[in-house]
């Protein structure tokens, strides 16, 4: 994976004392699933692989078990770590993280909240899809019945609706792991909820993304940890 770096989140207004786990909490799911892809684009990793056909998708557990499992998979030297929260407005959190990945969260991030509504009417009317054909009810670990062709065909130009509209960089990743454009379009949408609930931060003006220069850990004299709160 790439180079480890410092990362600061900008903070801005008053949080309450949930904020500060719903935060760290979805965007470390983000950073774990994003991290998968980026591994699965490098090398087959059978353990991220195993993950994303272990679940059955048919109710909330599928989802937290998963983005948990991704979390324990990844190298704990490239977990995102916590090196200092300065809370005021505006103040921020520094991250160690790979930097490629906080990046991309910027990115995407930055493109869900500027093209919100937008994004927003494109997962409704895929949703409403995707219930109205009963996809939902359909159990990924024990099938009783195939896709239709027609329904083939919406998971997979769903998937890449959805895709396209997130911004992600790297879906071809997704359908390699899990091998199966159900599976794919059920991970993808549980993506975008979590997502939803950081682009949340932004519009709110407690989150505001701007980009920086990215420095190595190395190059930093690292203080101890320190919060203001």
């Amino acid at each position: 994976m790439e180079t480890v770096g410092s990362h600061k989140i900008h903070i801005e207004g008053r949080w309450e004392i949930r904020d500060l786990y719903l935060f760290p909490h979805r965007y470390a799911e983000i950073y774990s699933f994003l991290y998968a892809l980026a591994a699965a684009e490098k090398s087959e990793n059978t353990f991220f692989a195993q993950a994303f056909k272990r679940y059955p998708w048919q109710g909330g557990y599928s989802a937290v078990n998963f983005y948990d499992e991704l979390y324990v998979a990844i190298p704990r030297e490239q977990r995102p770590q916590i090196n200092r929260i300065e809370y005021a407005s505006p103040g921020y959190i520094e991250l160690g993280a790979v930097i490629l990945l906080v990046t991309q969260i910027d990115k995407i991030l930055t493109t869900a909240f500027k093209t919100w509504d937008k994004l927003d009417r494109i997962y409704d009317g895929i949703h409403k899809r995707y219930v109205r054909r009963r996809l939902a009810k359909i159990n990924l670990k024990d099938r009783e019945r195939k896709l239709s062709e027609d329904d083939l065909k919406f998971t997979i130009e769903a998937c890449k609706e959805l895709s396209e509209a997130i911004g992600l960089e790297n879906p071809a990743a997704l359908n390699k792991l899990t091998g199966d454009p159900l599976a794919s379009l059920k991970i993808l949408m549980a993506f975008y909820r979590r997502l939803g609930e950081l682009v949340s931060f932004v519009r709110e003006g407690k989150v505001k993304i701007t980009p920086g220069d990215p420095k190595k850990l190395e190059d930093l004299h690292q203080p101890s940890r320190k919060f203001r709160l």
